[in-house]
């Protein structure tokens, strides 16, 4: 009897060790056939095979228990059904991962996934996904989540998603990009007079500088007499100059008498900060308003700064036109004028179309050098043939040394090979004439001829000294390209000269 007890005894423990064994391993192979249902869900994913992707990460989930591979398949399949367009199988999906496996790494993606379909779900009336909507906007501590709800919101009805946007708006303990999201959301609506009025205040009484400039920005978009009013009103305020630049912008978009007034009364005003000025010009200017074009060149006489009087030489040969052309010349070849105006009225006014016929008159009226080595440099610009005929004749007949070298220099930046003849020319008779020295005006000939038959070092933003503007009105680009150009050219002299 007792060897009979030790035997069932033994056989147990033998079963009880054995058991466990075997769950274990059979619980590793369903752990391994998850891991690899879930990568060839993953793949069919990336197939756009929506249904076999779904069927292989639900199959996944029934065999991983809380493997990484099973946890993480609840997330995929829900985006595989919704790809499907069954969103109320995927809400559920995501529910459950959020709700048993708290630490997923997936969870932020849920999150968000969720909020999206909820948003689309509230768009079709679901009342019970408006209800999340609005208090995850609020109540969820996860910023993403927050972000993702009212993202969400873009799919719902404007009645439904404009109480929730304002409540954003105005709850200024919301964090700032949520106000800015909804800034934008709310200048969607901007034919609805609730948004004006949003924006509006947003505008004057955001606490955060970002907000109030995006919803000044919009403000442009807005045909409304109040908009007009509050930006004519943080113009003159005493707000940071970015939201009032903003303003000014937004202003000139208006199509309206006030705005246009505002705005030139802004750029006469002596006591104002010169870059909203500056801005006011450019605006008036870009948008090609006779009245406003008068009111310029009218107004540059009074300007007492020299930045203020380039940006409206800018404007004006931006806005092009024999008039506008007409002033730019006398503005280049008036004696009283400060002469670097002169210079930049002239570079100006070849850039817009002066012609060649009118910079060769130019050339032979004007007396200061410095005038004629603009000269120089804005014929060098012209691809026209008579450009390149008015350079050769400088380079061969103009009695100042100096003055024959640049037009020398900008002839061997040419592609005309009517230039590069002329530079044999010059080297066969034996140089410049005059006051110059044969030896070195050969040597200098010399050197742009075999500059010629290499690749030219080219600025990065100025091709052979062209304007190449980042924007329409950096006019200080476009100096800094005359810059180039001069120092590139007493750069090379320098280097020959040694």
């Amino acid at each position: 009897m007792m060897y009979k007890i030790i035997r069932v005894s033994i056989l147990l423990a033998v079963i009880a060790g054995v058991l466990p064994a075997q769950t274990a391993r059979a619980q590793q192979d369903d752990e391994a056939t998850a891991d690899s249902l879930y990568r060839d869900g993953r793949s069919e994913l990336n197939r756009h095979e929506y249904n076999r992707a779904a069927d292989r990460f639900s199959r996944a989930i029934r065999l991983g228990g809380a493997s990484g591979a099973a946890v993480e398949s609840y997330y995929w399949q829900a985006f595989a059904l919704q790809r499907l367009g069954q969103a109320q199988a995927a809400l559920r999906l995501l529910q459950t991962q959020l709700n048993r496996f708290p630490n997923a790494r997936t969870n932020r993606e849920s999150r968000a996934l969720r909020a999206r379909l909820c948003g689309e779900l509230a768009r079709r009336g679901n009342e019970e996904c408006a209800a999340e909507l609005s208090r995850n906007t609020r109540d969820t501590i996860d910023i993403e989540t927050r972000m993702a709800a009212l993202n969400a919101l873009m799919n719902m009805r404007s009645d439904r998603a404009m109480p929730i946007l304002r409540e954003v708006l105005r709850d200024y303990n919301m964090p700032s990009e949520m106000r800015r999201r909804a800034v934008f959301m709310i200048a969607e609506q901007a034919e609805d007079r609730e948004a004006t009025e949003l924006l509006l205040e947003a505008a004057r009484n955001d606490p955060d500088d970002e907000v109030r400039e995006q919803a000044v920005f919009w403000l442009s978009e807005v045909d409304d007499g109040g908009a007009v009013d509050a930006l004519i009103e943080i113009v003159g305020g005493t707000g940071s100059v970015r939201i009032r630049v903003r303003a000014v912008f937004a202003l000139s978009q208006h199509d309206s008498r006030r705005a246009r007034v505002a705005l030139r009364e802004l750029v006469a005003r002596t006591d104002e900060v010169q870059r909203l000025r500056e801005q006011a010009i450019y605006w008036l200017g870009s948008e090609g308003d006779r009245d406003d074009i008068r009111f310029l060149r009218d107004l540059y006489g009074q300007l007492e700064s020299r930045e203020l009087k380039q940006k409206v030489i800018f404007v004006l040969a931006e806005a092009g036109g024999e008039e506008n052309l007409r002033w730019l010349r006398d503005r280049a070849i008036d004696p009283t004028e400060d002469i670097e105006l002169r210079k930049n009225a002239l570079f100006w006014a070849g850039e817009a179309g002066l012609t060649i016929g009118d910079l060769a008159t130019i050339y032979d009226e004007v007396a200061e050098i410095e005038m004629r080595e603009q000269l120089i440099f804005v014929l060098s610009q012209r691809d026209e043939r008579a450009a390149i005929d008015k350079l050769m004749d400088i380079a061969s007949n103009d009695p100042s040394s100096r003055l024959r070298q640049r037009a020398i220099f900008w002839l061997g930046e040419s592609e005309d090979p009517r230039a590069i003849d002329f530079l044999l020319e010059l080297i066969q008779r034996g140089g410049a004439a005059q006051d110059d020295q044969p030896n070195n005006s050969i040597l200098r000939v010399g050197a742009l001829l075999r500059r010629a038959g290499r690749p030219r070092a080219v600025d990065s933003e100025c091709d052979r000294g062209r304007v190449r503007r980042k924007s329409t009105h950096d006019v200080r680009g476009s100096r800094r390209c005359m810059r180039v150009g001069h120092q590139h050219f007493n750069a090379e002299f320098q280097l020959e000269a040694q």
